[in-house]
């Protein structure tokens, strides 16, 4: 817990400006960065931006080193789940097209994303490279419902902030007009009337919840940052 604690403060000394610092006056000169426009959302496009060599928030940047790291790896491995003709089409217009998910991406995709996010932890705090790999899978399984309900809030918000859709894996969405397909690959045992009724109201209950969050809110790539970070060490 003291550890956490510690942590806690430092990534909130780098997303919280100290009373020291003043924000810096408007200037008319087009040639300074505070008139260009801010970063506002951060995903697998990010993973080849230079980093600073110095940096005034060392652990916000090396975390957004780490998250950009992660949402490349998840691309490429769910877009190897395409069929071939989809994934090379996707492949020469250099886009990730997203598609309706399906039942049977749910497993993989998340035993991908679980091990992704034990990498985003080490790479990111060194308290977590101590560990021993048991302690890490425990604290990240622990806590990874979180992580994944705060991930696909903040790209359902993105992706799509006027309507209901809510991003299931990192390129597959489920709503209103694609659930009842959702189930079509689900093992037979499963009653499909009744898992569809139970999925339609667990997004209204919990997933819209936190995306309406985000659109109230809207972080800053930072304070996304931030989030996603502080979930891990959840307690």
């Amino acid at each position: 817990r003291a550890c956490a604690s510690e942590i806690t403060e430092q990534i909130q000394d780098d997303v919280v400006p100290s009373d020291s610092e003043q924000c810096p006056e408007p200037s008319n000169d087009p040639s300074k960065s505070v008139d260009e426009p801010s970063q506002t959302f951060i995903d697998h496009n990010n993973y080849l931006d230079s980093v600073a060599s110095s940096s005034n928030t060392p652990i916000i940047d090396r975390m957004k080193q780490a998250y950009s790291t992660l949402c490349t790896v998840r691309k490429a491995n769910e877009m190897s789940l395409l069929n071939h003709k989809v994934l090379h089409d996707q492949l020469k217009i250099g886009e990730m097209v997203l598609i309706p998910s399906k039942y049977s991406m749910l497993i993989p995709t998340s035993q991908m994303f679980l091990c992704a996010v034990m990498d985003f932890a080490r790479f990111s705090f060194a308290d977590f490279r101590k560990l021993s790999n048991e302690d890490l899978h425990s604290i990240v399984r622990r806590n990874f419902q979180l992580i994944q309900s705060l991930d696909g809030s903040y790209r359902a918000h993105h992706h799509f902030p006027n309507d209901d859709t809510v991003m299931v894996t990192y390129m597959s969405f489920v709503n209103e007009d694609s659930l009842n397909n959702f189930f079509d690959d689900c093992p037979h045992h499963i009653n499909k009337s009744f898992a569809i009724e139970q999925f339609r109201t667990n997004i209204k209950r919990t997933t819209n919840i936190s995306k309406s969050q985000f659109l109230k809110t809207k972080p800053t790539v930072d304070e996304f940052i931030a989030l996603f970070g502080l979930s891990i060490w959840n307690d």
